[in-house]
């Protein structure tokens, strides 16, 4: 049996638990402590027969947030509580959990948390980040100067905040599958697109070629890399190797091996890319310069090295301007390129390393030239067929109308377009033959007999 003893101006409940007293402390009126004690014995019975009534499930529901569940939890009678989360702990399961993601990713997720601990705090529990305060954060995001960057701080881009709230949502996802949160308060934030077309620029060959005569070897040899390779920057150009690079031959065109780390995850670790004249070119002379034994082909160069400075500089110097976006519109470019040139989606995938709906979406530079084709093309799609205004027979109006022919208003109706099918014979089979045979023919024209086939540096008249 429990019995309530008194301690200076407090009460103290002692019960029997497995043949061994324990006492607990803090119950400043003697009747509270009693009916505790009674609840208390209750609770080791209900625990010895393996059922808690109803009565005891309310009476622990009612103290669960209080010191004396804890109490009762030390001594083993009743499960302990699960730690409150917080947000710094979400953060940090978050990030522990993303081991198959790139450094430049888990550098996105830092720059999210920074703005969520500026805005909520990190000890923040989530159960307090409700959907007002989710409201009040999109706010603030939106229209803060956050963007530090500059010597005055400015407003983060449109691009810019959706790609954040678009990780937030991934991070408070995340919560929800480990049962810390009910639902995601993230939810109700509106996103945007990830990309921004008005950086997109296509950049002539022209223009670069004529950037790579004001420049050194080395940024040649990047230039080349970046336009006529497709390649994302420093993170793969610097674990380029010599034995990467496979010179051309009588037999086959020169390729490049890629180390790609971007899609590792998706089983991709290399990509070939097809080595034009050009890129042999300044990479032979490269080549030719490197010490002998020397393994990388930038020895040196750092993972996270921004190229657009030193390309903005260049272009400016050769051109009096550069174009938006200095070093990834020279991949983008690439990319534009190849889309109408490669006819087979695997492998314009596996030249480029992203999906064709990524090309799709983020790498369609619409140039003037190819608006206009755009639409020339549109225009003939429709130029075998004709008009005829041919009053029927019929008196009804219903019946009278127009009736469509081929070829300029031949009056065969839909009946006679179906004769005219028939004539031609176009079975499904011969359809099939013709989608292999389509198929059949090469789904990458070499680069080598392109534009850049004959591109050199000297004289300059030799350019494009």
């Amino acid at each position: 049996m429990a019995s309530v003893s008194k301690k200076g101006d407090s009460y103290y409940i002692r019960v029997s638990l497995n043949g061994i007293q324990k006492k607990l402390y803090g119950f400043s009126n003697k009747r509270v402590a009693e009916r505790t004690g009674d609840r208390i014995e209750s609770l080791i019975a209900c625990r010895q027969a393996g059922n808690l009534t109803d009565e005891i499930q309310l009476w622990l529901a009612e103290i669960q947030e209080t010191p004396l569940y804890d109490k009762l939890a030390a001594l083993g009678l009743v499960e302990p509580k699960e730690p409150e989360r917080t947000l710094y702990g979400l953060m940090e399961a978050y990030r522990k959990s993303q081991v198959d993601v790139t450094a430049g990713t888990h550098l996105s997720y830092h720059y999210v948390e920074e703005n969520l601990r500026e805005f909520f705090g990190a000890d923040v529990p989530l159960s307090e980040i409700t959907k007002e305060a989710v409201e009040r954060f999109g706010l603030w995001l939106r229209t803060a100067p956050l963007n530090r960057r500059q010597k005055n701080p400015c407003r983060y881009a449109a691009v810019t905040i959706n790609k954040r709230i678009s990780v937030v949502k991934q991070i408070f996802r995340y919560a929800v599958r480990m049962d810390w949160m009910v639902r995601n308060p993230f939810e109700i934030l509106k996103g945007g697109e990830s990309s921004n077309p008005d950086k997109l620029e296509f950049v002539p060959v022209e223009k670069v070629l004529r950037v790579m005569e004001y420049s050194s070897l080395k940024w040649r040899v990047l230039l080349a890399l970046g336009r006529f390779c497709g390649l994302r920057g420093s993170s793969e150009v610097h674990r380029m190797e010599w034995t990467d690079v496979h010179w051309s031959s009588p037999e086959e065109p020169g390729w490049i091996s890629i180390r790609a780390q971007k899609n590792k995850r998706h089983g991709r670790r290399f990509r070939m890319v097809p080595m034009s004249p050009v890129v042999e070119q300044v990479l032979s002379d490269w080549f030719h310069q490197s010490q002998e034994g020397e393994r990388f082909v930038f020895p040196g160069m750092k993972a996270h090295q921004n190229f657009s400075v030193m390309t903005e500089k260049l272009a400016v110097r050769a051109l009096g301007e550069c174009w938006l976006n200095p070093w990834y519109n020279l991949r983008k470019s690439f990319c534009c390129d190849l889309l109408p040139v490669v006819t087979d989606i695997r492998t314009y995938e596996a030249i480029t390393d992203h999906t064709y709906a990524v090309a799709v979406k983020h790498y369609q530079i619409m140039t003037k030239g190819r608006n206009l084709k755009g639409i020339e093309e549109a225009t003939n799609l429709f130029s075998h067929i004709g008009i005829s205004s041919v009053k029927t027979n019929e008196t009804t109006p219903e019946m009278r109308g127009l009736k469509w022919g081929l070829d300029g208003g031949q009056n065969g109706g839909l009946r006679g377009i179906a004769e005219k099918c028939d004539e031609k014979q176009e079975s499904s089979e011969m359809l099939e033959n013709t989608g292999v045979m389509r198929n059949k023919k090469p789904a990458c024209i070499s680069l080598q007999t392109g534009q850049v086939a004959g591109a050199g540096f000297e004289p300059a008249t030799s350019r494009l």
